[in-house]
Parts: structure tokens; sequence; C-alpha cells
């Protein structure tokens, strides 16, 4: 058999073995309550590790397919070991990395990244055939496969990074991460309805009620039609004062995210390994708790700013309802410090749900006041 034949066989088995890896990744495994701790290695440095040492097959690999003479006798040496090590690693890490030790949020998104990395290595080994099978060619096919498998080892390197960078972030990393995007979301979606609820000049002066009894009913008909998803029409007054409520409670929502990764995420108690006592569980319980509210936030308000723009006041109240009820619900998930007892963002809980109940008015300003963040701004 010669060296190029072996090189497509083994190329072949590589992609099964993938195609494999990547069916895997939707199965979900949970470890025995009694398994002790000592058996429970942190899988970040193993994903670490792995991803450090599939960097460095897949430069080789980049160079052996870049260069000439082509030596299929050589990628297969390379494609060996990644098979050997580096593959069978990461996935043996994303079987370490339970939801109920790491946490939801880590797992979920060890298994995103593993994913991107096996679709890119994917991608470098449909270089491989393409070489082994390509004999000669001209010089625009050849750059053109050149440029191909610099594209292709770049993804590679790039999800090798990714992999590398949850050991660097950790769970809180991490969790700060994703909750600092949540909240980007919420004061983009402020400054959005903002612009939206802004007064503007009348869109066409023609339609003034000193045309006729119906003028004034053809100009809100005008407006409603053409400008609801610009701006908000000026006759809806149901409207103004549901957008100057919404705007208070989201700000006060604002408030909330920076409160909790402050005083919440930024001291969680990571250990290593986690799963070393009972309340080490009860803990990321609570953390994945608290985010996945945080995270249901601003879906809803994303649903809120559509009710808006369709001028559906009803709709509308019943979205800020959900988000006021899941806000007050995600403080409460971490009422307490990671040690179970009371501290300086308890006392601020209680102030934030008692001004998320109070309406906009003249209370609005005396709230600004008290309402103030649980540490202390920079």
């Amino acid at each position: 058999m010669s060296d190029k034949t072996t090189l497509l066989a083994k190329t072949t088995h590589l992609q099964t073995l993938l195609t494999h890896f990547k069916t895997s990744l939707t199965t979900t495994t949970t470890p025995p309550p009694s398994l002790p701790a000592t058996t429970s290695p942190n899988p970040l440095p193993l994903l670490r590790d792995a991803s450090h040492l599939l960097k460095a097959q897949t430069t080789k690999l980049g160079l052996l397919l870049l260069n000439e003479p082509f030596t299929p006798s050589a990628v297969i040496k390379v494609l060996s070991a990644c098979e050997a090590q580096p593959l069978p690693a990461i996935m043996g890490a994303l079987e370490l990395c339970h939801s109920d030790i790491w946490g939801g949020m880590m797992a979920r998104e060890v298994r995103l990244r593993v994913d991107v990395l096996l679709g890119a290595f994917g991608e470098i080994l449909v270089d491989v055939v393409r070489k082994a099978e390509g004999g000669i060619v001209g010089v625009v096919e050849g750059e053109r496969g050149r440029g191909k498998t610099l594209a292709s080892t770049g993804l590679v390197w790039g999800a090798c990074d990714g992999l590398i960078e949850l050991w660097e972030m950790g769970v809180v990393g991490l969790t700060v991460q994703k909750v600092e995007g949540f909240r980007g979301m919420i004061v983009d979606a402020i400054g959005e309805l903002k612009e939206w609820g802004e007064d503007e000049e009348d869109l066409d002066e023609g339609f003034g009620g000193s045309e006729g009894d119906g003028g004034e009913e053809d100009r809100d008909d005008f407006e409603d039609m053409f400008s609801a998803a610009n701006k908000l029409p000026s006759h809806r007054r149901d409207l103004r004062d549901l957008l100057d409520e919404t705007l208070r409670v989201l700000r006060l929502v604002d408030m909330l995210y920076k409160a909790v990764a402050k005083r919440r995420i930024k001291t969680f108690p990571v250990k290593t390994p986690p799963l070393e006592d009972e309340a080490a569980r009860v803990q990321v319980k609570t953390l994945d708790e608290v985010v996945t509210l945080l995270k249901s936030i601003p879906e809803s308000v994303d649903d809120l700013a559509n009710a808006f723009y369709e001028l559906d006041a009803e709709d509308a109240t019943s979205i800020l309802t959900k988000i006021t009820t899941d806000a007050k619900a995600a403080a409460t998930a971490v009422e307490k410090s990671w040690t179970n007892t009371p501290d300086e963002f308890t006392t601020w809980r209680s102030k934030f749900e008692e001004a998320l109940s109070k309406k906009a008015g003249k209370e609005e300003e005396k709230t600004k006041q008290t309402m103030k963040l649980p540490f202390r701004s920079n």
C-alpha cells in the first residue's frame, strides 16, 4: 500500500472519529453522587495542555501541507499523534466538565468550544485529502490551496485558543464575561427605547384638527401607520407613561447586574475540584440559577421593545411585569453571601425590590438618592 493510500485511509478514519466525537457532544453524563473528589480532576488545565499540543501539531501539519515536496509519511505521523494524544484528552476533559460540578455555563461553553474545534480540525483534514489526491496542480489552484490551508490552520489555532481562554478565565471569569454581555444588551435597549420615545416635530402639519372633525383622528392614524417603528406617536399617552416606567425599571435592572457581578459572581468560592462537599454543589446550583435569570431578562427586554414598536401596550405591560419578577428572583437567589450570611448586598437587595415596586413620579428622585450600589464605583 502506497503512502498516499495509507494517508487517505488514516484521514478517513480520523474524519469518522471526529463525527463520533461531535455526536457525543449532544449527550450528557452526570457523575455518581458518591464519587470521591480525588477521582474528579480539574478539566480546565487538561483542556489547556491538550489544546497547546493540538495547536503545535496543527502547525506542523500546516507546514507539511504548504511546503514541497509533499511527504505523506510525515503527515501520517502528525495525524497519528493528534489521534493518540490531544483529541482524546480534549474529549476526556469534556466528560469531566459536569454541569453540577462546574456550573451549567462552563459546561455549555466547553461543549460549544470543543464543537468549534472539532469542526475546525475537520477542515484541515479536508485539506489533507485535497493535497493527497491533488497531484500536480497549476499555479492558481496551488495558491488557492495554500490559502485554504492557511485559513484552516488559523481556525484550529483560534479554536485551541478559545479552550485555553476557558482555563485562564475559570468559572468566575467566564460568568462575569457572560453577565457583562447580558448587561450590555440591556444598556443598548435603554438607549434605543429612549431614542424611540423622544419627541419629534409633527410628521405633517396638514394633519391638524382645524381641517375638520376627523383631522386629529386622521393624524393619529397616520402616525400609527408610518411612525410606530421609528418614533412613539405623540397621542399615545398610555405608551408614553409605560415607556417612562420601563426605562426606570431597566435602569434599576442595570444596577442589579453590576451589583451581582461585583458582590456575588466575583466572590464565588471556586474549589479545585469543587466536588469535595455538598455545600459546593449547592453554591454551583445557586450560581446557575441566578445566571439563568440574568440571561432571560435581556431576551424579555427584546420582546418588550418589539411590543413597544408594535404599539401594543397590553403586551408591553405583561412583559415588563415578567422582567420585574425575574429581576427580583435573581436578587433573592443570591440574597446572602456564599457563606450564607447577610452582608451589604443583602441590605441593598431589600432597597432594590422596594424601588422596583414603586412607580415613576414624585418618588423617583428619592429612589435615585437611596439606590446606591453595594460597592464603591470607580
